[in-house]
């Protein structure tokens, strides 16, 4: 290969994740190719384009493991609603989208992630009122000028948000439950039939942009749908994606409409296997955790949305003990507001501590390898398990920590008085005022005069 195909970068430090270190490396790339990996110095061909990394970090790229193209021209439109009202949003914040707005949502994107170090991500892609091969195009050409690699998933289903949730429709008011029963998705043998002409004429880059199969939530998809898309993606290869148990209201419904959990009609559908990937995953029990790490399944844990809507905390510890292949994703920029997967590995590494106080239970870095395995390569049968650090000793903090009093004070006993007031004494103020906010004061210090208080404050008692 000639020496213009080659680029050395030099100066870096690379990221050593279980060696605590990041050590002065330089690093040799033939083509598309990382051909060395070495100290200072490494030799190159000596017209190899020189890359200067001086005061930069060398890892490799991060995996984005579920998200929504169509979102990325979503961000800001919504802000207190919960899961089943962004549903309820969608058509009017997904509609009308033309393939210049397919191409710049992928653009965006990109754009939006490659910049914070993500360079792949698993897309679950929603065109109404069926997929087309020319939008998923689209996208996929904004996501490669960006300088991603993407997985494209088509997003489908035969009942609309109103049919998936029992009883919704038929607890409107008559006048809007008309107005919702005309809103229909195309049926499921055309939905089917523009699957597999997707899919059979996909000539995009395999190594950039591939094609998976997006069925999006149980209740929203017939069980004929879903063993079609399940018998579609096993004729010719591809993945699975679909969202699972993400709200307590399809947790609830799910077992309302079925007798048993969404992962337990998933299993006796045949549905799940190792070619599945679970997004968000908020509301499985035990039982659907092993039948998720039986199957070989993966899950794509989404902590910034299931936080922003309101939705809960995954049970992500216990799904990694016990096997499940565990990604991390941004979801949708309409409901996380960013595609920054920094921010997302931060917030599972907060969001484990909130369901256990146990230290070494909590994510650590060890949660950047999750990433690095081909979540969006669409085979994860042969991606490596996560090595978990050893427990992080800590220095033992005392509880006995220093606060000053929170509650303004008055300085003298006498203030806070009102206009035209008669001068009340402190014990009276203080009375006032916690009536007032509705606060409870501690009741060791309340009655304490002002130094009497900065002195208790002091001694954190």
């Amino acid at each position: 290969m000639g020496g213009a195909a080659h680029a050395v970068i030099r100066n870096g430090r690379l990221l050593d994740i279980a060696g605590h270190a990041a050590p002065a490396t330089d690093i040799l790339i033939a083509g598309d190719t990382v051909a060395a990996i070495g100290a200072p110095g490494l030799a190159a061909p000596p017209d190899a384009r020189v890359v200067d990394a001086a005061d930069r970090l060398l890892m490799p790229g991060l995996v984005n493991a579920h998200t929504h193209g169509h979102g990325n021209l979503a961000k800001g439109m919504g802000d207190v609603w919960t899961l089943e009202l962004l549903l309820n949003a969608g058509p009017y914040i997904n509609g009308h989208r033309s393939l210049e707005d397919k191409y710049l949502s992928g653009l965006l994107g990109g754009l939006d992630m490659i910049r914070s170090g993500t360079t792949a991500c698993y897309d679950l892609m929603h065109e109404f009122p069926l997929p087309t091969a020319e939008g998923i195009a689209a996208a996929a050409r904004g996501y490669g000028e960006a300088g991603l690699r993407v997985v494209l998933a088509p997003m489908v289903a035969d009942h609309s948000f109103f049919e998936a949730i029992p009883g919704l429709i038929e607890a409107l008011p008559s006048g809007l439950a008309r107005d919702v029963e005309r809103f229909r998705t195309a049926p499921a043998a055309a939905t089917l039939a523009a699957l597999r002409s997707i899919v059979t004429g996909w000539t995009g880059d395999a190594d950039r942009a591939r094609i998976a199969l997006a069925p999006t939530i149980p209740l929203h998809c017939s069980d004929a749908f879903i063993t079609g898309c399940r018998d579609l993606a096993a004729e010719f290869g591809v993945a699975l994606h679909m969202h699972l148990a993400e709200s307590r209201v399809q947790a609830v419904s799910g077992v309302r409409r079925y007798g048993k959990t969404l992962t337990a009609h998933l299993d006796a559908l045949g549905f799940l296997g190792v070619n599945f990937t679970g997004a968000h995953g908020v509301w499985l029990d035990d039982d659907d955790i092993a039948r998720l790490a039986d199957r070989g399944c993966a899950v794509a844990h989404n902590p910034g949305s299931n936080m922003r809507l309101g939705s809960g905390i995954a049970p992500a510890r216990r799904m990694k003990e016990r096997g499940v292949v565990l990604g991390i994703g941004t979801d949708g920029a309409s409901c996380s507001d960013n595609q920054n997967m920094f921010e997302a590995m931060r917030l599972a590494s907060f969001a484990s501590r909130i369901v256990g106080t146990d230290h070494r239970s909590w994510h650590r870095l060890s949660f950047l390898a999750a990433h690095r395995r081909g979540a969006a390569d669409g085979d994860r049968g042969q991606r490596p398990r996560a090595r978990p650090r050893r427990p992080h000793r800590q220095a033992g903090a005392g509880l006995q920590g220093r606060h000053r009093l929170s509650r303004p004070r008055p300085s003298q006993s006498h203030s806070a008085q009102r206009p035209g007031e008669p001068a009340r004494p402190q014990r009276e103020w203080r009375r006032r005022r916690q009536r007032d906010d509705r606060r409870p004061l501690r009741p060791r210090a309340r009655a304490l005069p002002g130094h009497r208080r900065r002195r208790f404050a002091r001694q954190g008692r």
